[in-house]
Order: structure tokens, then sequence, then C-alpha cells
């Protein structure tokens, strides 16, 4: 008897594992589009600052953030421009970030630029007084 409780249990046990089937109508199911494994790409961060005149601002003070702060956004890293007025470098990122702030501090004054990534590349081209 006790034999018999024991395989029904490890029958009930094992049959409870099984996945149902489920019957599609039409026998189509729809599934989601693609789904992307890369959690991280390689970005690219061209930026160039110029003054009025056309030439370049060297040594401006840039931070690259993940939003505002008052977003309480995290700054992802800090560079200055240099002879040429430009910032070059590249950073692995999350692949869902498309959007960052760029933060300027020049002589004292702070201006906020959006940057948008187009293909992992982040560009700005600024022609003007800091």
């Amino acid at each position: 008897m006790k034999n018999i409780i024991i395989y029904l249990a490890a029958v009930i046990l094992l049959t409870s594992c099984f996945e149902e089937k489920i019957i599609v109508p039409d026998g189509e199911i729809t599934t989601a589009v693609a789904f992307e494994v890369e959690i991280s790409q390689k970005n690219i961060f061209d930026l160039n600052f110029r003054d009025d005149a056309g030439q370049p601002i060297a040594r401006i003070g840039a931070e690259v953030l993940t939003d505002l702060p008052e977003n309480n956004g995290l700054v992802l890293f800090t560079a200055f421009t240099d002879s040429n007025g430009d910032i070059s470098t590249s950073i692995h990122l999350p692949s869902n970030i498309n959007t960052l702030v760029l933060k300027i501090n020049h002589s004292g004054t702070v201006k906020y630029f959006p940057l948008e990534s187009i293909n992992g590349s982040y560009e700005l081209q600024y022609i003007g007084t800091l």
C-alpha cells in the first residue's frame, strides 16, 4: 500500500510538470519582433567648438551626462577641448541610451546642449559665443 501511494504521488508530481499545449484556431502564432541581445555598444563622441569668427575655442570644460542635473543626471565623463576646439573620444554605453546632455562651463557660464545618437555617434558642431 505504501508503494502505491508513493507511485501515485510521483505520477501526479511528474505529470504536473508537463507544459500544456495551446491550440491556436488558425494555426498561427504571433511573436514579438527580433529581440536585441546586445546590452552595450561603442559610442563615438565628436564635439567641435568655434567662436563667431570660426576660430577654435580651446580648453572648454565639458561634461557628458545621462540627463539634466535637476533630473538626477549622472556624469559619464568630463573632458576639455583641445587646441582645435575638439573633444573626440569613444566609450561603451548601454544600448538603450540614445539621448545625452552636454554641459559646458566656460568663464563661469553654464550651458546645456542635447546630444542625440545617430548609429552610436554623437556629434556637435557649435559656432558662437559661450
